[in-house]
């Protein structure tokens, strides 16, 4: 127990931090995709809150092609489950 037993507490002070950042990073993308809902509502990618807040996460990853893959699909009613 005395050679595994540090590899535990480092991995529950590893995982407490990481729940604290991902805690941080969700309420930052919420309030960022609400603002960016509010300031632009007519657009097709914002037209409503979840697909701003998924339109925010897109644009954090930054390597996903939302438009093309998702956004033309969730418009014309071709996707297989839209929830």
């Amino acid at each position: 127990f005395e050679r595994i037993g540090i590899y535990v507490v480092m991995f529950g002070g590893i995982v407490r931090t990481l729940m604290c950042i991902m805690i941080l990073f969700i309420f930052l993308l919420l309030a960022f995709g609400l603002a960016f809902y509010a300031l632009m509502l007519h657009q097709d990618e914002f037209s409503s809150i979840s697909l701003a807040l998924a339109q925010t996460f897109v644009m954090t990853v930054g390597e996903l092609n939302y438009q093309s893959t998702f956004l033309n699909a969730y418009e014309n009613n071709r996707m297989a489950f839209p929830g």
